[in-house]
């Protein structure tokens, strides 16, 4: 008499059993609770399946949570980063107008010496050639700065010669004080750029710009160059 094998006894074919040990084999079910075969496809191997992938599903929303947490704080960090810069360009533009006070230059002067002190604020230049790379900026700058400041003209008047994005959202700078001293002093408004990228950055630095205020004091020199009385 054949013996049967341990598919036949328990019902299956031989191509019904290797069909279902591949299926078991590619994940497409789960294995059979061997401790408890009555248990079928629904007991404890189904149950740890099910919890895998709702594991799996949890560590994924957590890392999305932590991917935007970390996203926020590193684009506010940036963002204070180049409000600092500014910052310091600003501060240099009010030392540049100072001490062209100092030195004995008119009101004109020391207004383009500030434009051209805070140029790095300035934003897109826009005359004499708008749109450039940076290079060719540069190139254009080494030889249109030096003239603007030599003309006689006020900066308004040279517009068309140099002229930059937020030059005519800055204020006049101020460079009064005492007879020996100068004070040159600033405000304006500085673009943060990520904020305005990022609605819950502009939420948290209170809007899209940011007022920086500089001011800078330096020893009244030309009345001595000058012979002034």
């Amino acid at each position: 008499m054949p013996s049967l094998s341990p598919a036949a006894t328990r019902g299956q074919t031989p191509a019904g059993a290797n069909r279902a040990r591949f299926l078991r084999r590619t994940g497409l079910i789960p294995e059979r609770n061997i401790a408890c075969p009555e248990a079928g496809f629904f007991g404890t191997d189904w149950t740890r399946t099910r919890r895998r992938a709702f594991r799996r599903g949890q560590s994924l929303l957590e890392s999305a949570l932590v991917m935007v947490l970390l996203s926020f704080v590193l684009f506010g960090m940036l963002q204070v980063a180049v409000a600092l810069h500014g910052k310091q360009i600003q501060d240099f533009g009010s030392f540049v107008a100072a001490r062209s006070r100092i030195v004995g230059f008119n009101d004109g002067v020391v207004r383009k010496a500030w434009l051209i002190g805070n140029i790095l604020n300035s934003g897109e230049m826009l005359a004499p050639e708008a749109g450039l790379s940076a290079p060719s900026q540069v190139a254009v700058e080494s030889w249109a700065i030096p003239q603007f400041l030599q003309s006689s003209y006020t900066a308004w008047e040279l517009q068309p010669q140099l002229n930059y994005e937020f030059w005519e959202h800055f204020p006049s700078v101020a460079a009064a004080g005492p007879f020996d001293t100068y004070t040159a002093t600033s405000e304006y408004g500085f673009p943060l750029v990520f904020a305005r990228a990022i609605p819950l950055l502009a939420e948290s630095f209170g809007g899209t710009n940011a007022t920086l205020r500089s001011a800078v004091t330096l020893e009244n020199h030309f009345p001595y160059y000058l012979q002034w009385n």
